[in-house]
């Protein structure tokens, strides 16, 4: 979406480094795939975008956007809700809550990042996941430590973590 329908073959080294010269080779992008119709992906950057402003679903993470970001949220189904019946997250134990997700580019013009981000039994795609997509993208636009951007989400401190998974904290 973000390269207008061109798709590269992904791809994790930037470079090889030869061990005796000491020479680097670039690793260059690989052409996959190009999708014939580039007037479609405007349409849809623009209503990516619009997921960002007043509005949007995701409208506060739009707030104070020092680049242009364009984005979508989603909520993703874990249990069937009765027909008819409203969905009430505080009447499911956690594991049954919907998941969160967000996905994004920027800048939109000439995109540079891309992020995908789900959070498991998180709820609605702008509370959980876009908070955590936005702070990625600041700190990668910007070069800065990001400030927490709403949300409700439980972080644990890496001092803390438990470094063994065998063992539940």
């Amino acid at each position: 979406m973000a390269n207008s329908g061109t798709a590269f073959k992904p791809h994790l080294v930037q470079q090889v480094i030869d061990a005796k010269t000491g020479k680097a080779r670039l690793i260059g992008n690989q052409l996959s795939a190009q999708v014939a119709v580039p007037a479609h992906f405007d349409y849809i950057k623009h209503g990516m975008q619009m997921v960002l402003q007043p509005g949007g679903t995701a409208r506060r993470l739009g707030q104070g956007l020092q680049y242009s970001m364009a984005g979508k949220t989603g909520t993703a189904q874990v249990v069937q809700i009765k027909q008819g019946a409203k969905y009430n997250a505080a009447a499911l134990a956690e594991q049954y809550r919907d998941h969160s997700w967000f996905i994004a580019f920027a800048p939109v013009d000439k995109p540079r990042i891309a992020v995908a981000v789900i959070v498991e039994n998180a709820g609605f795609g702008a509370a959980a996941a876009a908070p955590i997509a936005r702070q990625l993208f600041d700190f990668y636009m910007t070069g800065k430590v990001p400030q927490a951007i709403g949300g409700d989400l439980k972080t644990v401190p890496m001092d803390t973590a438990n470094d063994n998974p065998a063992t539940p904290d």
